[in-house]
């Protein structure tokens, strides 16, 4: 029995018993990070597709801008991107948030003492 396989696997001995395993984990980091370029691309070929202007998402929310701004500042909303003074907010994360604050009202038998 060879004296590499005695001792704990390093990388280096690992490619001399396995020659392929070098090719099969670059293979594997090409293939995550090809994901990861797809997952954060623009889909429309505009820069900020999927993203939503403070303004709009007061209006969607149907609050004030100034209630977004105090909620960054207490960091209780959702999160965002300043990009000089534009602040911009990833559709997804807020969706994410609104899901988060989502909570089952029950009611309690006798109602208030």
């Amino acid at each position: 029995m060879s004296a590499t396989l005695r001792h704990p696997a390093t990388p280096f001995r690992l490619l001399l018993l396995f020659p392929d395993i070098g090719s099969l984990w670059a293979m594997q980091r090409r293939t995550d990070m090809e994901r990861t370029q797809v997952a954060t691309k623009p889909q429309s070929g505009n820069l900020l597709a999927g993203w939503i202007s403070r303004q709009k998402l007061a209006d969607e929310l149907g609050v004030t801008v100034e209630t977004l701004g105090r909620w960054q500042r207490q960091r209780s909303g959702p999160a965002c991107v300043k990009a000089g003074r534009k602040v911009f907010y990833r559709r997804s994360t807020v969706e994410s948030w609104l899901l988060a604050k989502e909570q089952l009202r029950t009611r309690k038998a006798g109602g208030r003492r």
